[in-house]
């Protein structure tokens, strides 16, 4: 039996009042699901967009005689792009014409202002199906303002409806115009490389990023090492050639002197890229650097001096202090640390016998000693 679901989705914003522009639309299956159909719908400004989005619909259609049952399980917004925004599916469903009809809505407040670049594209949601990721059905987005009772389109902030007019509403491989109809179809392609696992362990001050790609073909092109020192702002570290072989591979990457960016944390993630450009991304992995500076003091108890040392993974800034019991500050030391081992020569001829605090400081954590001055 021939298994459609036939699409119609897009959303439209605008520069201003004044001057109008929209989203285009698309569509594409959303492979960080393996098992079941999910859909994820996509957008891209033709201009820089900063206004306010008041109302947002979408709908699509599939052959009511032909489509195996299914129902819809999740329904994700995108709140990170746009904020306080949220979807849910409109009812009673529509039929005409041999189609079924479902919609999805905003249902909250306005979003507030925000910027949209143009050119680039960005997630509004995505919907989970019961149909299995293995059925290929023949998917099409089709846009018809004319449909009376389902159409697409947005509101801006001051309730004005967008329309767009005869310009292209939808983007992607094989986007046509049939009649009233702008019809966008979702080819199906080889099922995409899917990250089995990967994971990113210390190894001394290395990075190891490890992980293992299925469903690798022909048309997997290469993986790009990206580096965060924030979580957020990622940056190229290397590309990597895909392997010639298929199906299951392993791969590795170290990279090196990693714990020598001076943070904390560091963020990676693996981004994988088809020959025909199309590509998907790994989930985030950190690693973190040692909070302590495994300090020793030698000899301690001690008479007249005593060799503080340490190791640090990375350059930074350190300060040693001697604290006496009513917690005044009787000694300090500030220096520039270097990776590896560290060490720092105390005179404590001024101080009293007794017992004290040794406070090692860097810019990853703070360690404490106790100190004895015996003679």
């Amino acid at each position: 039996m021939k298994k459609a679901i036939q699409l119609i989705s897009i959303c439209m914003l605008i520069l201003n009042i004044a001057t109008a522009q929209f989203f285009q639309g698309t569509f594409q299956r959303d492979v960080t699901d393996i098992v079941n159909l999910k859909i994820a719908f996509k957008m891209k400004p033709t201009a820089a967009i900063t206004s306010q989005i008041s109302y947002m619909e979408a709908a699509f259609r599939f052959p009511t005689a032909t489509t195996p049952a299914f129902t819809i399980t999740n329904i994700s917004t995108n709140t990170v792009a746009f904020p306080g925004i949220n979807f849910q599916r409109f009812t009673p469903d529509f039929a005409a014409d041999g189609f079924t009809y479902y919609k999805f809505v905003m249902n909250t407040s306005i979003v507030p202002s925000a910027s949209y670049a143009p050119a680039l594209e960005y997630t509004l949601f995505t919907i989970t199906t019961s149909l299995p990721a293995t059925e290929t059905p023949a998917f099409e987005m089709a846009s018809n303002l004319l449909l009376a009772q389902y159409q697409f389109g947005a509101v801006n902030g001051a309730g004005v409806f967008i329309s767009p007019g005869n310009s292209a509403q939808l983007y992607g491989p094989g986007f046509q115009t049939s009649g009233d109809n702008h019809i966008l179809p979702l080819f199906n392609t080889i099922l995409p490389v899917h990250f089995k696992s990967f994971s990113v362990v210390r190894k001394n001050n290395d990075a190891l990023l490890l992980w293992v790609a299925e469903n690798q073909d022909a048309n997997t092109s290469y993986f790009m090492i990206e580096r965060s020192l924030d979580g957020s702002l990622f940056s190229l570290v290397e590309r990597v050639e895909a392997s010639n072989r298929t199906s299951t591979v392993s791969y590795t990457y170290t990279d090196r002197n990693a714990l020598s960016h001076g943070k904390h944390i560091i963020y990676y993630r693996i981004k994988q890229v088809d020959k025909d450009g199309k590509f998907i991304y790994t989930e985030i992995r950190s690693i973190k650097l040692n909070s302590k500076a495994n300090t020793t003091v030698y000899p301690n108890p001690m008479r007249d001096e005593a060799l503080v040392s340490f190791t640090l993974p990375v350059l930074q800034k350190v300060s040693i202090l001697v604290i006496d019991a009513t917690g005044k500050t009787l000694m300090q030391f500030q220096f520039e640390g270097l990776v590896g081992l560290n060490q720092q020569k105390i005179e404590v001829t001024n101080l009293a016998v007794g017992t004290y605090k040794l406070l090692v400081k860097t810019e990853t954590g703070i360690e404490t000693l106790r100190l004895v001055v015996a003679r």
